[in-house]
């Protein structure tokens, strides 16, 4: 969607976005927190829609199935026992169509200020609203911090590592909040963590 040569842009990461229009802003926190703890053998991820109801992988790669029942979301059977990667690929699909930035903003963790690592997030809830992710954290000498931040878009694009609106791959993290180059900036209490 965006130039290749957007200044922007720092890099694009290797990554599939689907065929639907689902993998927005929000969803690729979801993508890149749900791949990184199958990764590592920890995919027992679960992740809430905006109305608070609860998508865990467990019973969706036991063949369940989360679907609209009236106003919200319920489990029903019909599905079989799966864990293969097409599996959680399509159970990611289906998350992304009920969870957004209200639901990451209220349900994840708010950890402090001083404890921003890789895999934390900003995120401002709304209609529209964005979130970015941290993917690494660095201090100099002087003891600044640095962030090297990425994200997700709408419509649904791949996964981009942005630069700071000075330019920089390096965000600062320094002031009272974070600038980014396609949003409006997120205030330090808008920091989030998914376990």
């Amino acid at each position: 969607i965006l130039a290749g040569d957007d200044a922007r842009l720092a890099a694009v990461v290797a990554i599939d976005v689907g065929d639907k229009d689902l993998q927005q802003c929000a969803d690729s926190i979801i993508r890149m927190h749900a791949e990184w703890r199958r990764a590592v053998g920890r995919g027992d991820v679960s992740y809430k829609s905006l109305s608070g109801f609860s998508m865990p992988y467990d019973r969706w790669r036991k063949g369940e199935r989360f679907v609209l029942a009236g106003k919200d979301l319920a489990w029903t059977g019909g599905g079989r026992a799966d864990d293969s990667r097409a599996s959680f690929r399509s159970y990611l699909d289906n998350v992304f169509m009920w969870a957004n930035t209200v639901g990451l903003a209220r349900d994840a963790q708010r950890p402090a200020r001083a404890d921003v690592r890789a895999g934390d997030f900003f995120v401002l809830g709304g209609a529209p609203g964005h979130a970015v992710l941290v993917l690494d954290v660095a201090t100099d000498g002087a003891g600044h911090k640095r962030a090297l931040i990425g994200q997700g878009y709408m419509p649904a694009q791949s996964f981009h590592v942005v630069r700071s609106p000075e330019g920089s791959v390096w965000h600062s993290l320094d002031g009272d909040e974070v600038r980014t180059p396609f949003w409006v900036p997120f205030p330090w209490d808008s920091l989030r963590r998914l376990d």
